[in-house]
């Protein structure tokens, strides 16, 4: 698959999805999502600066505040040295971790924006020049999750740092070809990826309702006036707030002065 199908196949992903951090406030629920990318490939190989693709991937939310997620990357650069295409497809599973607040001061389209990190292990089918291979990776990175006010979608932006185990990309033979500007062992490529992010409601309910304010006690100051909602400090409900009240253990609803004192 070409650099410009790979972004059209990213594009018609977001647009096709039917249904996607962390989650957004009240549908902690499982998601899914997509997104198109842009890749930076380490520089030791002998490619173009950018390449392109797309990724989709699923989330299911954790006690703790954060998820984990299932992430499918498919993408590829042009190689310097032929012009041919040269293909990376990844899986992960990442842990993500929502900090749970919006971030302070952000306002207008970005009011509830959230910020996350994440970290990964997973596998990389690499094309190795000819020579197709699988090989053990390492990813981490962070991003933003800003809420669209539609049923809990959101726009994601993924930043992540991708390292991949390959001997076999950049050995010595490959090196000496030109294939490689060096050897190495270890390669990292790096990735921001921009998409949508849906919660799964159609087929969860909202596990965390918004829970109603808990009442303020009603206090009866003057029992010839109406009672008042209070929801200072007010241990023995005399309607005087305990740091200026001078009689603490005041019968509840009787008449008191101003100093929290029987008449």
């Amino acid at each position: 698959m070409t650099t410009r199908n790979r972004v059209l196949a990213g594009m018609a992903l977001l647009w096709s999805l039917p249904l996607a951090a962390v989650q957004t406030p009240q549908y902690d629920v499982p998601y899914v999502g997509g997104a198109t990318s842009l890749f930076k490939p380490d520089s030791v190989r002998n490619a173009d600066a950018i390449g392109a693709g797309y990724a989709i991937f699923g989330g299911y939310p954790l006690e703790s505040g954060g998820a984990i997620e299932l992430r499918l990357i498919d993408q590829g650069m042009r190689r310097k040295l032929d012009k041919n295409e040269n293909y990376q497809s990844s899986l992960f599973a990442d842990y993500v971790h929502d900090f749970g607040t919006s971030v302070r001061g952000a306002g207008g389209f970005f009011s509830g924006t959230k910020l996350f990190v994440l970290a990964g292990l997973g596998i990389v089918r690499e094309d190795s020049y000819g020579d197709p291979g699988t090989y053990f990776g390492v990813a981490a990175g962070g991003g933003a999750l800003i809420p669209l006010g539609f049923h809990g979608w959101a726009i994601r932006l993924d930043g992540r740092a991708q390292g991949e185990m390959n001997k076999d990309l950049c050995n010595t033979a490959n090196a000496n070809a030109g294939y490689c500007t060096g050897e190495a062992s270890f390669l990292v490529d790096y990735m921001l990826q921009a998409g949508l992010q849906i919660p799964l409601t159609v087929f969860f309910d909202k596990a965390k309702p918004v829970a109603a304010a808990e009442d303020c006690p009603i206090a009866v100051v003057d029992p010839d006036a109406p009672p008042r909602k209070d929801c200072i400090a007010d241990s023995d409900r005399d309607g005087v707030a305990d740091d200026a009240d001078q009689c603490p253990s005041s019968t509840p609803g009787s008449a008191v002065d101003a100093a929290g004192c029987a008449h």
